[in-house]
């Protein structure tokens, strides 16, 4: 993270909490009935995979074992000033290969006018999936980390802008409406030796849409469609060392920017979760439609299946990501040919324990399964993973 975005990020929240002493004070709320509460998580894991030199979506790195694809930290607060005004907070830390860095997830001031009406503003959480809001906070799903054929598709979590988010109570459920606005960006980095790469994705003018329906604690209901403007530049580095080439005495690096994309991109999901007695079924469908090429057409879903045995959950998960266009990943026999790839699918089997009511111990295997337009260049690998997830 570059200082000026960090600086950006902090005068957000600075913003927020004074716009909320503010409001506070002009509804007559003392600085004693202010309420803070504050929670902490976190995921400890490891992850080994057989060949994902190329796969950058399940963020492994190459055959040795990876522990920075899977530990994080992270700390939410939540300021609740009288019954009108809130400001939540989320900062994550989670482990790269050079550092342990604090950046923060989402951040917003929020006025509830009534108990059916939220008004949102700052860095809103992009109400995409699902599991869109606990993306970092891996106790609160079954999986070690969430399947990467659906959420890979959207690479921006948060939004700078608003939130509109509605509450009915609708037969024996709670229907919510969300409509969320704003711009987002998302970095990633990646190259090795001599060249760096790092490839940013910025939503400008996006708007999404989320629908969901919650029947206790056994049904939930899910839809949402989101539209926005796409820019996708990749800049590359290269690092030269000195006396290297003529005319280079000390070591320079040169940076190529390349615009890869300009569109617009929609995105369409639905999903549900059933649990009846011990059984659970989780399910996601997700189709992704982009003008242009680097982020182009896909679809995109997953079925999980399992049953609590008191402390035990085993489940299995199926994950596919198919009709892409656009997309080409470098085969790792063919390093020289970006091919087309046609179809990504995956089987795991997981296996948690609620070791106590704040921890729970994952491991899990995956065999994922590659589909190129020419057969002769399919292959599988497997991952192997363990996990400690933890709130506090």
């Amino acid at each position: 993270m570059s200082s000026s975005q960090l600086r950006w990020r902090q005068l957000v929240i600075l913003l927020s909490l004074c716009c909320l002493w503010a409001a506070a004070l002009a509804a007559g709320t003392a600085w004693a009935d202010i309420v803070i509460e504050t929670r902490g998580f976190g995921t400890g894991g490891v992850e080994k995979a057989t060949d994902s030199r190329f796969l950058e979506d399940y963020g492994n790195d190459g055959d040795r074992a990876n522990f920075a694809g899977l530990t994080r930290a992270g700390i939410n607060l939540h300021m609740i000033g009288g019954d009108e005004f809130e400001v939540s907070t989320q900062f994550l830390a989670p482990i790269s290969r050079s550092n342990f860095g604090l950046q923060l997830e989402w951040g917003f001031l929020s006025w509830n006018p009534s108990q059916h009406l939220a008004v949102r503003a700052g860095r809103v959480v992009a109400p995409v999936w699902m599991y869109s809001q606990q993306l970092s906070v891996g106790y609160s799903f079954p999986w070690i980390s969430v399947p990467a054929e659906v959420y890979g598709l959207n690479p921006i979590t948060a939004l700078n802008g608003f939130s509109l988010l509605g509450r009915v109570k609708l037969g024996p459920g709670i229907l919510e409406t969300e409509l969320a606005g704003g711009n987002g960006r998302a970095d990633s980095s990646g190259g090795s030796g001599l060249e760096l790469s790092d490839t940013i994705v910025k939503y400008t003018n996006a708007l999404v849409l989320d629908l969901r329906y919650k029947w206790d604690d056994w049904l939930l209901l899910r839809a949402s469609a989101g539209r926005a403007q796409v820019d996708v530049v990749s800049i590359r580095g290269l690092e030269i060392p000195a006396g290297s080439l003529p005319g280079i005495p000390v070591p320079t690096e040169l940076t190529l920017r390349t615009p890869l994309d300009v569109g617009t991109a929609q995105l369409f999901s639905a999903g549900a979760r059933i649990e009846l007695a011990q059984w659970v079924l989780i399910s996601e469908l997700a189709r992704r439609l982009t003008e242009g090429n680097s982020l182009a057409r896909a679809t995109a879903g997953f079925v999980t299946a399992g049953r609590r045995f008191g402390q035990v959950f085993p489940h299995l998960t199926f994950a596919w990501r198919g009709d892409l266009a656009g997309d080409t990943y470098t085969h790792p026999d063919f390093p020289a040919v970006s091919t087309p790839l046609e179809s990504l699918t995956s089987i795991s089997g997981c296996l948690n324990f609620q070791a106590s009511d704040s921890v729970i111990l994952k491991v899990a295997f995956r065999r994922s399964s590659l589909a190129y337009a020419d057969s002769g260049q399919d292959f599988d690998f497997n991952t192997y993973r363990a996990a400690v997830d933890f709130v506090f």
